[in-house]
């Protein structure tokens, strides 16, 4: 579901990981309304290329989001891709991008279980951090992930992150205090 927090979650396990001395990149896949450049303070970088594109480093994270590229009519333009345009796009953003050097590589997915999390799978992933809020409409697309990773991906589940700072409720309608 979206607006439960994935993009500052995900930054802040990167920080948390550089501060461990690990070389973080991030790559932000969420094709259609991408937020972590604007998260982490940038906006239209000016992005370099030698034989890749070079990622953007924020305090030591290197950082590539579609939200970076120069175009400053972006937030204007719909991004409506088909499946096969978001596998080349999910696939260029692994391949075309210098992540040489980095450790761990982590990335900001768009809710569900869209042509992302396909595109996503082709490129290799090693484990899942889910990040959710509670509340009813967050619970069909969690379990839907969990099904998935377990049945189908078999990737491991490293935690599900509730992110509730100002939860007032639970799920079953009690007071969260």
């Amino acid at each position: 579901k979206g607006g439960v927090g994935k993009t500052t979650v995900t930054i802040g396990v990167a920080q948390a990981l550089t501060a461990l001395g690990i070389k973080v990149g991030v790559i932000d896949l969420d094709l259609e309304s991408s937020s972590l450049g604007n998260t982490l303070g940038l906006t239209h970088e000016k992005l370099t290329m030698r034989d890749k594109i070079e990622p953007v480093d924020v305090a030591g994270i290197k950082a590539m989001s579609l939200s970076l590229f120069p175009d400053e009519q972006w937030e204007d333009i719909p991004t409506l891709l088909n499946e096969a345009n978001v596998f080349r796009v999910v696939n260029q953003l692994f391949t075309s991008v210098n992540w040489q050097g980095v450790d761990i590589l982590i990335i900001d997915h768009p809710p569900g279980t869209g042509p992302e999390l396909r595109a996503l799978i082709r490129n290799g992933i090693d484990a899942l951090i889910l990040v959710t809020a509670t509340q009813q409409i967050s619970e069909m697309p969690v379990r839907r992930l969990v099904r998935m990773a377990r049945e189908e991906l078999r990737v491991p589940i490293l935690g599900v992150i509730s992110n509730d700072a100002y939860a007032t409720r639970k799920v079953d309608g009690s007071s969260a205090a």
